[in-house]
């Protein structure tokens, strides 16, 4: 009889620190052993993974199941591109654009979309959720913890629509996360300067797309998050400043963390790999907020995360149906905000960091898998394949290529921010728990396939608290 259900055996394991050989064995889900050489008679199935470099399951940390699609088209959508865990953002009835009812407070929102994603979602999943100006924050933060939910999202921008927390309201907001264990998230974007600026071009008619970068300069991102890492400091609150964009902003984050602050900095694939260009060309299918932006901020960007100032790349899908994104056609600041771009998050990031020489591939590992798995506290269930974890596994073909094409990609958003794009390296095949989810260009896995992951609090260490003590 079989020692274990699945053996991955002779690829090249990759954690964020080494490249080995070996195989991995699993049973009921989660890895048993690494060993050298694992005789297949030892395996009930065993998966050939000669050639392939064998990840742990990548991380999405931030992501919108929302417009076009919902928790099952985009965990099938990430499903396709190696993605075995989504962190997405919810709210409560504040937030009705994000698919909540209004008299749904947050506790509301946690349980129905546990629901929808258990019955629904591909892959596994956990959430983050928004708070908004109207939010009792002092039973709003307690509520989501004690659901699973510790991590928190509030906003430096979007007054006109209810979602721009005022100083005071983030200060109490961050004291207590930091008092319930969960980490505050903040999109740091100036709002009020954002909004005289788009105003005063909108009644000069200046509305096509080479106006939207200039509504939102680099200077109005460097302010926001200067604030946001203040208040943190003050408040003694853990803080993860999500889609950076930006030199500047990169800069505030690195100077906090070189005080021993916990700050932890986000930034996306498309920041890495697209332009202001590409706004100007193609309008408003490429608004996104933070704006995209020079190539100077590129390689700045690329920069920080050889450095390692970066903790996490996430793709921030936010999948528009056409209809909405028409909107801006002649009028960009009427068009709404986002990109898909779950399901190319891997193959970007494994062709223009590994295969160009950015980075090794430990340090995608890390990025995409280990660290979002620490800051959200799902280590080391998740993240890793050591002995323990749950056995969830992207196996990469650096020899094989990926032809990126919005007839090929599977989000409902009709288009892609990287059309005609040829990435070397392929997924070929991804397991969650000791099952397949995709191989070889078919998806396995059922709707319904994916757990909820709930979070507890935990403590993140910064300079204040130290200082206190």
């Amino acid at each position: 009889m079989a020692s274990y259900d699945l053996i991955v055996k002779g690829g090249a394991l990759v954690d964020a620190t080494n490249v080995i050989g070996g195989d991995l064995c699993i049973k009921d889900g989660t890895i048993q052993a690494v060993v050298h050489d694992a005789g297949p008679e030892l395996g009930a199935s065993v998966v050939d993974a000669r050639g392939c470099y064998v990840l742990p399951g990548i991380f999405d940390a931030h992501v919108h199941p929302i417009y076009a699609d919902n928790m099952e088209t985009l965990s099938m959508s990430a499903a396709y591109g190696g993605i075995t865990t989504l962190i997405h953002f919810i709210g409560s009835g504040n937030f009705t654009a994000w698919g909540a009812k209004p008299e749904w407070s947050l506790a509301d929102s946690i349980q129905h979309f546990r629901g929808v994603g258990e019955s629904t979602s591909y892959l596994d999943f956990a959430f983050h959720a928004a708070i908004a100006q109207a939010d009792d924050h002092l039973k709003t933060i307690p509520a989501g913890v004690a659901l699973g939910v510790t991590s928190f999202k509030m906003f430096l921008a979007y007054k006109s629509r209810g979602m721009m927390l005022s100083d005071e309201q983030m200060l109490e907001a961050m004291e207590t996360m930091r008092d319930t264990g969960a980490l505050a998230m903040v999109h740091a974007e100036s709002g009020c300067a954002i909004d005289y600026l788009e105003q005063k071009l909108i009644s000069a008619g200046k509305t096509g797309a080479e106006h939207y970068l200039p509504s939102r300069p680099n200077a109005l991102e460097e302010e926001a998050t200067f604030r946001a890492t203040t208040f943190a400091r003050v408040a003694r609150c853990p803080l993860y400043v999500v889609h950076m964009s930006c030199r500047e902003a990169i800069a505030v984050t690195t100077r906090a963390k070189a005080t021993g602050q916990a700050v932890f900095a986000e930034t996306c694939p498309h920041y890495l790999v697209l332009t202001d260009e590409a706004v100007r060309r193609h309008g408003a299918n490429f608004k996104i907020g933070p704006p995209l932006r020079s190539r100077e901020d590129v390689e700045a960007l690329w920069t920080a995360i050889r450095e390692g100032h970066v903790d996490v790349v996430a793709s921030d899908h936010g999948a528009h149906p056409p209809e909405a994104k028409r909107r801006g056609a002649d009028n960009i600041f009427a068009a709404p905000f986002g990109v898909p771009g779950s399901e190319t998050l891997l193959p970007i990031m494994y062709h223009f960091g590994v295969h160009e020489g950015r980075i090794p591939i430990t340090r995608l590992v890390e990025l995409l898998a280990e660290r979002p798995a620490k800051i959200f506290g799902l280590y080391p269930r998740k993240g890793t394949w050591q002995v323990g974890a749950d056995a969830d596994l992207v196996l990469v073909d650096p020899k094989g290529s990926t032809t990126i094409s919005a007839s090929t990609q599977h989000s409902r958003a009709g288009y892609t921010a990287y059309e005609g794009m040829i990435l070397q390296g392929s997924v070929v095949h991804t397991i969650q728990r000791g099952r397949s989810v995709f191989e070889r260009g078919t998806l396995k896995a059922r709707p319904g396939s994916g757990r909820f992951l709930a979070r507890q609090g935990q403590r993140h260490e910064s300079v204040a608290d130290r200082l206190s003590e």
